[in-house]
């Protein structure tokens, strides 16, 4: 089990029943290049901008639920890259990611990255 299926299974699966789940999480959008800067120094993290992110778009992006950074896979990657270009926010790049989880094989899939409701 990978590092990245631990730590989403603690952020998202603690009332995980079988079969297919969509499920939520609120962090910060940041890509892989920065975030164990941001997991060092969390009241930065609003700082982080969407210049920097789309610069380091190769090492991929993940968001940051407090400390913990929950790496995308290559969906999660296209559609981070893909909500960058159209957002407006240059800093404090907060966002909604919605996931389709498997409990029974603790796989997730990205299904949407949006603004969070304020």
């Amino acid at each position: 089990m990978s590092l990245t299926t631990i730590l989403l299974a603690a952020v998202l699966l603690s009332s995980a029943s079988p079969g297919d789940e969509e499920r939520s999480v609120e962090g910060t959008l940041v890509d892989q290049k920065c975030a164990p800067f941001y997991q060092e120094s969390a009241a930065d993290l609003p700082a982080h901008g969407k210049r920097c992110a789309l610069g380091c778009r190769e090492s991929g992006y993940g968001v940051m639920v407090g400390r913990k950074y929950i790496s995308f896979n290559s969906q999660g990657n296209r559609l981070a890259e893909e909500w960058l270009e159209k957002t407006t926010k240059e800093t404090d790049l907060r966002v909604v990611v919605i996931f389709v989880l498997d409990s029974a094989s603790q796989s997730y899939t990205v299904k949407s990255i949006n603004n969070p409701r304020e």
